[in-house]
């Protein structure tokens, strides 16, 4: 989860992990520097750097098929 404060308003807000999977998915095939989006108060455009939202991107760990077994 990462904290983002909105310059114009102050207005802290929270993005969690399954809207930073979104954002990285829309931006995987550029080389993005900023993400911009809108503050949810004031609707002033945000930049978030895309360095900032890599380190807490988390992707989806795909799921073990149910006859595999480690023993």
């Amino acid at each position: 989860m990462l904290q983002v404060r909105c310059q114009n308003c102050s207005w802290h807000f929270t993005l969690g992990r399954d809207v930073i999977a979104g954002i990285m998915d829309e931006i995987k095939d550029t080389k993005a520097v900023h993400y911009q989006m809108d503050c949810p108060k004031c609707r002033h455009r945000i930049k978030i750097q895309t360095r900032q939202l890599k380190r807490f991107y988390r992707p989806a760990a795909a799921p073990e098929p149910e006859g595999a077994d480690s023993a």
